[in-house]
Formats: structure tokens, C-alpha cells, sequence
């Protein structure tokens, strides 16, 4: 019983890395290659490790489409454009702070570009 525990124990910690080195190639990848890398590290799961996979998260999905259904109704009403034009002023005062508010360091990720001038 105790040799059966331990091999047990062993595949558990194979399959959690195989997960985990899935979606860490996923994470360097970024945006659909982390979907893509996440499939992988299900389809070695499935064909190395023999687990089924699970049932489709209906309720899920519904919530996900919910949402997107809800930021495409509030784009077409022109919702972002009314909420940029009240954090656009708050994003561009941290140039002023020294920290950069373009691209991925932008802890909001909005497509704002900050710029310093050098009036000095």
C-alpha cells in the first residue's frame, strides 16, 4: 500500500508540472499562446497521463460571453471614449513622477502613451 501511495504521489507532482511548465511557455508567449500552450499541457494530461478531461464549463462560457456582450454594447455606446477623457489627465501626471506609462509597464494597461517634456 505504501509503494502504491508513493507512485501516487509522484505522477500528482509530474502532472501539476506538466501544467505548470505549459503555462509558463503560455505566459512567455502572451495573449493566444497562452490558450494554445494551455491545450498542449491538457493534451499531455490526456494522452501521457490518461486523465479525462472534464465537462465543458457551460456557465462559464455564458459569463465570459456575458461580459464581452456588455464591453461591446458599452464600446458601440461610446462609453470608453467618455472614460478616457477623465483618466487620461491621471495617467498622464505619472510622467511627471518619473515612471514610464507606456506599454506593459503600465500597471492599467491602457492605451495611453505618457511623455515627459524637457523644459529644464
Amino acid at each position: 500500500m505504501d509503494g502504491d501511495s508513493n507512485c501516487m504521489d509522484w505522477r500528482l507532482i509530474l502532472e501539476f508540472l506538466v501544467i505548470v511548465g505549459a503555462l509558463a511557455m503560455g505566459a512567455r508567449m502572451g495573449g493566444v499562446g497562452l490558450g494554445l500552450w494551455g491545450a498542449v499541457g491538457l493534451l499531455v494530461l490526456v494522452v501521457v497521463f490518461d486523465v479525462a478531461p472534464a465537462n465543458i464549463p457551460g456557465e462559464v462560457l455564458l459569463i465570459v460571453l456575458t461580459v464581452i456582450m456588455a464591453a461591446s454594447a458599452m464600446e458601440v455606446a461610446g462609453a470608453f471614449k467618455h472614460e478616457s477623457s477623465w483618466l487620461e489627465p491621471s495617467l498622464r501626471s505619472c510622467s511627471s513622477l518619473g515612471s514610464s506609462c507606456a506599454g506593459a509597464d503600465n500597471a492599467l494597461h491602457a492605451p495611453v502613451q505618457c511623455t515627459v517634456s524637457s523644459d529644464s
